[in-house]
Formats: C-alpha cells, sequence, structure tokens
C-alpha cells in the first residue's frame, strides 16, 4: 500500500513537472513555441554583457545578414558605450566597439540604410572630445566619420541631413512609402498615414502615445513598425503596409522592450531586444 501511494506521488509530481515544463516551453520564444510557430518567434538569442539603449538600440541587417546593437557593452575596464557586430540568426559576433562618446550615452539615430548613426547624449554638450553635440559613426565598427553640433537638438528625429516632415506635422512624424506618405499623429491622439498635403489616408491606430510607442520605418520605407508597451508586461507589434494602411502582421513579446524593432534586409521578419529580469535576449519574428 505505501509503495503504490509512493508511486501514485512521484507519478503526479512527474505529471506536474512535464505540464510546467509545456506550459514554460509555450511562452512566447521558447522552444515549444518556436517549434510550432505559434507567436512567429523564430529565434530567441542571449545577449551577453550589453544593456540595450532606449528607442533605437539596432540596425536593420545588411546584405552579409550582419547588424549593430548599440549600448552600454562590458569590456576590460568596465560597461561603456559601444557596439555589438553580429549575426543575430547565429549569435556569432564579429566584434565589439568602443564609441567616441561619455557622459550619459542615451541615444542613437540611423541613416535610412543603417549604415551610419548619429550619437548624441541626454546632455548637449560635454559627450564629446569637442563642443559639438553628436556624432557620426561607421555603423559597422564604430569608426568616427564627423562630429556635428545640432544645437539644442539633442533628440533629432532624423537622421542628420535627411529630410523630415515639415513643421505642420508632429514631432514623430516620419516619411514612409517613398516620401509619398506621413505617419504621424494627428490631433485626436490617434497613429495615423497622411499624404503630403496632411490628407488621412488611413487610421493606423485610435489611440497613441508616444511614450510607449517606438515606431520603425523599413530601410525601403514600405513599411511601418509598432512596438506597443504593455501597462504590466509584455509589448505588442503591429506591422502596416504604408502605402494603403493595411495590417500585414501581428504579435505578443514577452519580457519587457523599450525600443522600437529592427527590420531584418530582405523586410519579411523584425528582430526585437527583450528584458527578462535584466537579462537581455535578440528575438526574430516573421510577418
Amino acid at each position: 500500500m505505501r509503495r503504490s501511494l509512493i508511486a501514485a506521488a512521484v507519478a503526479v509530481a512527474a505529471l506536474a513537472g512535464l505540464g510546467w515544463t509545456i506550459w514554460w516551453s509555450l511562452d512566447t520564444c521558447r522552444p515549444l513555441d518556436r517549434l510550432l510557430g505559434l507567436s512567429g518567434c523564430t529565434h530567441n538569442l542571449e545577449l551577453v554583457d550589453f544593456a540595450p539603449l532606449t528607442h533605437t538600440t539596432m540596425t536593420p541587417t545588411q546584405v552579409d545578414g550582419m547588424a549593430s546593437l548599440f549600448g552600454q557593452v562590458r569590456t576590460a575596464d568596465g560597461y561603456r558605450p559601444g557596439l555589438i557586430r553580429l549575426d543575430p540568426m547565429t549569435g556569432r559576433e564579429e566584434g565589439r566597439y568602443p564609441l567616441a562618446i561619455q557622459n550619459g550615452f542615451t541615444r542613437v539615430v540611423l541613416s535610412a540604410d543603417g549604415k551610419r548613426a548619429a550619437i548624441g547624449c541626454s546632455l548637449s554638450r560635454n559627450c564629446l572630445e569637442n563642443d559639438d553635440s553628436h556624432a557620426v559613426v561607421d555603423s559597422a565598427n564604430g569608426r568616427l566619420i564627423e562630429t556635428l553640433d545640432l544645437g539644442r537638438d539633442v533628440y533629432p528625429r532624423t537622421f542628420p541631413g535627411e529630410t523630415a516632415p515639415g513643421a505642420a506635422f508632429n514631432y514623430s512624424a516620419q516619411f514612409v512609402d517613398n516620401g509619398q506618405k506621413i505617419v504621424t499623429a494627428d490631433d485626436e491622439r490617434r497613429l495615423v498615414l497622411q499624404d503630403l498635403a496632411g490628407n488621412l489616408v488611413a487610421v493606423l491606430e485610435s489611440r497613441y502615445n508616444a511614450m510607449d510607442n517606438w515606431l520603425t520605418v523599413s530601410p525601403s520605407s514600405r513599411y511601418v513598425a509598432q512596438l506597443q508597451r504593455s501597462n504590466r508586461s509584455g509589448a505588442t507589434v503591429k506591422i502596416w503596409d504604408s502605402r494603403n494602411g493595411a495590417l500585414i502582421g501581428s504579435f505578443q513579446m514577452g519580457g519587457d522592450s523599450r525600443n522600437g524593432v529592427a527590420f531584418a534586409h530582405d523586410e519579411t521578419a523584425v528582430f526585437a531586444v527583450v528584458d527578462y529580469s535584466r537579462k537581455y535576449y535578440l528575438q526574430r519574428f516573421v510577418f
């Protein structure tokens, strides 16, 4: 009798353990989720000795499949501003490169093709070795190209020298569809697609808050992606076709994310950096 009770208890414990393992594996980007294709997640790589930036932290992948992650990178001297050049599909690192910036590195603005980056900090001065406010670097290796003085424009909405929508549009407005349309927040706090005259083409989201939503335009400008943080945990990513405002992809993410997604070179997938209890993961989703 006693042996039967012990065997039954062991069986119950084993079933409970199996159930918990299956439940854990079905969470976003976990093994069963990726195997069954439930969330659209195909890859989940842990980023070691790296802390991401807010808003933008990753470039789109290039033709060779490589991308760069900007943030705080651990070196022999501790964490410092830098970038990691890697293959986000395999995790293979090409190198870790320091950036010529200090005193509160918080933001990076990428060129449309992702090959250059303008880096600045939360202060308008005292970030570089001279009195300029921003440094333009090569996204592949952090090599300094030039320094610029953008005045008090600490957080430029577009890469220096690239065209931005005029003052009539919201500060977060961006050109899409080869410059033929604009994605922006309107007076009703909606995320909308407009033509160059400001006429409504489509309502993408009925409620939009720039503090909890991050937009990313694909390198071709055909697609626009929004990462919307949840009030509790996780986030929702939506992707629209900028030609007509059609929603073409939507998926849920776990953990916490405070940056916009990055597009794959072929624009069939996006990458997101996600925080799970202060461990950072690079996840890939197809749409």
